[in-house]
């Protein structure tokens, strides 16, 4: 028969192998992934998804009119309207 304190040095080894193995697997897990390289780069390749578009005023003979220009592709948009 096993006595106590070999009882109680069995349970504890068992616990600091389980302990051991828990961080083990955890900490390789971690590692295993490759890091991401860091590229910059001062081109943008990035595209916009939305036209910038905005208001454009002029005066005609004292009344204000206003037009829609599309700043992205440099075009107007609809016709003059009074302000």
């Amino acid at each position: 028969m096993i006595n106590k304190k070999s009882q109680l040095l069995l349970v504890s080894l068992s616990f600091i192998c389980t302990l051991t193995l828990l961080f083990c697997t955890s900490a390789q897990a971690a590692t295993a992934t490759a890091p991401k390289p860091i590229t910059t780069s001062s081109v943008s390749n990035a595209t916009p998804f939305s036209d910038n578009i905005g208001w454009r005023y002029k005066t005609i003979k004292g009344t204000l009119y206003k037009r829609q220009y599309n700043y992205s592709t440099n075009q107007w948009i609809g016709n003059w309207i009074k302000a």
